[in-house]
């Protein structure tokens, strides 16, 4: 096949894509409402899953399930448990003062009642106590013998700073900082003695296979610490100062920044792509629905990572901002090629199909080379940017899909009355009208009788009738 004739069948394949797409815009403005509750039901079905996406920041979620550095590290905390602590450190004048250990006895008390999934808490009050009377070896709690006298404090402080197990560990040794350890337990459903044993119940011994315990799931830490930082709000002040410390608390306030993050750096996103849409084309319409398009799609590609049970982490996070910022402009395209049809003349089906015959292939291709750039992150080894390299497609095809919402929301009149406005906010005033070739002006002109002539509602009639008595 010659050059030329290569050129002439590839430009009679685009021409027949153009023409797909210019009758798909003629079919999606003919049943306008059914394409639009459809793509709602859809994308409002998506949507609703985000409410159960999670957040993962943990260093267990930078490796893929089947990693074996993962699998190793799972394998060790079945063994030996979690190593994650939670710590309490509490200044004071004196740790040995008596109505400071009440306190520290009061909420030692609390905290071993009420936080959840606790599976140990040692402080002072509890503190193992060996020491040797005689022939006799005693085990006891460190304050198990109450000292609520002079003489019996005197002793304790003795005893504890005189101990390297509890100096600097449990106590410092200018005996102002003490420290209170909590620790979880490792498994979900249950007490770590309880999962440790599971392998000896009567299905095992008989062969049966017992499902692989589950860890115990962010939520349900970070309920824990919550109500760890109740228990400091009460028992707070200025002698008992409590800083809380600990990977749980760190991962916490991780998951919990890294999503106020996200909200801000999405409501930021939005603000400055409605500023910007606002200069460029002074409709409230043309910013409404790309920005309601993009939302969509965001929302969507959400609710998708959701129901494929995959978590926000570090390398996701960007996710929201990026497709704002990548999605709205083939909505931008495409409301543009709208407008300009519209203030040709055409009507709201004709300005749709000719925007579709025109930007349809275009916003198809970036679609794809968006996704094809995205995909490439797919090999990744750290999870994050491998999901991130997996969902950014995904959210790239769900906008290239809803696309065409803005043209489609016009043709029904949701913003009819900004749609007129375009057809005649260049011959409104007479100084715009000066400014047009002779020519042109013509043009406008017999676009205005055209519109008056098809316009329905008396309103609008009235406002074209001003625009050709102004025009003439």
């Amino acid at each position: 096949m010659s050059r030329n004739g290569a050129q002439r069948e590839s430009s009679a394949t685009r021409d027949n894509i153009e023409k797909a797409f210019e009758r798909w815009g003629a079919f999606t403005c003919r049943h306008a409402w059914s394409v639009i509750v459809t793509v709602a039901v859809l994308s409002a079905g998506l949507a609703s899953q985000i409410f159960s996406l999670k957040v993962d920041n943990s260093m267990e979620a930078f490796l893929h399930t089947d990693d074996p550095i993962r699998i190793a590290y799972d394998e060790f905390r079945a063994d030996w448990g979690r190593d994650e602590q939670i710590m309490l450190a509490i200044e004071t004048t004196d740790v040995f003062a008596l109505e400071f250990l009440e306190q520290l006895r009061a909420m030692h008390k609390e905290l071993k009642q009420g936080v959840p999934h606790l599976d140990d808490i040692m402080s002072m009050v509890n503190a193992r106590n060996t020491r040797g009377e005689g022939d006799t070896l005693i085990v006891e709690d460190l304050l198990e013998d109450w000292p609520d006298s002079p003489a019996k404090l005197s002793t304790l402080r003795e005893r504890v700073l005189g101990n390297p197990l509890y100096r600097n560990s449990l106590v410092t040794a200018d005996a102002t900082v003490t420290t209170v350890f909590i620790k979880l337990v490792v498994f979900d459903g249950g007490d770590d003695d309880d999962s440790l044993e599971a392998g000896f119940e009567d299905d095992a011994l008989l062969g049966g296979i017992s499902p692989p315990p589950q860890y115990l799931p962010e939520p349900e830490i970070s309920r824990a610490v919550d109500f760890i930082r109740e228990v400091i709000e009460r028992y707070e002040s200025d002698d008992f100062k409590i800083y809380l410390a600990g990977t749980p608390v760190m991962s916490q306030v991780l998951n919990r920044q890294m999503q106020s993050d996200m909200l801000t750096f999405t409501l930021y996103s939005l603000g400055a792509i409605a500023a910007l849409l606002f200069l460029l084309y002074r409709r409230i319409a043309a910013v409404l629905l790309p920005m309601l398009v993009v939302v969509l799609s965001m929302l969507s590609t959400l609710g998708v990572m959701s129901l494929s049970g995959t978590s926000i982490g570090m390398g996701t996070q960007i996710l929201p901002s990026f497709l704002l910022c990548v999605g709205v402009c083939d909505a931008v395209h495409l409301l543009t090629a709208f407008y300009r049809s519209l203030r040709s003349g055409c009507s709201r089906e004709e300005a749709l199909a000719h925007s579709l015959e025109h930007c349809g292939l275009a916003i198809v291709m970036t679609s794809l080379t968006t996704a094809g750039g995205l995909l490439s992150f797919v090999t990744a080894e750290l999870a994050p940017v491998m999901h991130f390299g997996t969902f950014g497609p995904i959210g790239a095809r769900i906008r290239g899909a809803t696309s065409n919402t803005p043209g489609e929301l016009s043709a029904v009149g949701l913003a009819r009355r900004l749609v007129h406005s375009a057809l005649l906010e260049r011959v409104w005033a007479a100084q715009e009208l000066a400014k047009l070739p002779p020519g042109e002006l013509k043009e406008v002109i017999a676009a205005l009788e055209e519109a008056f002539a098809r316009e329905n509602e008396s309103r609008v009639k009235v406002a074209i009738k001003k625009a050709l008595d102004v025009a003439k």
